[in-house]
């Protein structure tokens, strides 16, 4: 049981891991866009 649940919890942080880095990006990427229109009005 051990051995199988290991892999599975590195797995499941690894995609974890990724949608949160994906989230941090898109609102980066969100909050730069909203600056640039705020500046350019």
């Amino acid at each position: 049981m051990e051995v199988y649940v290991k892999p599975l919890v590195k797995r499941i942080k690894m995609r974890y891991n990724f949608i949160d880095y994906s989230v941090k990006r898109l609102l980066t990427a969100r909050m730069l866009a909203y600056t640039t229109i705020i500046t350019n009005f």
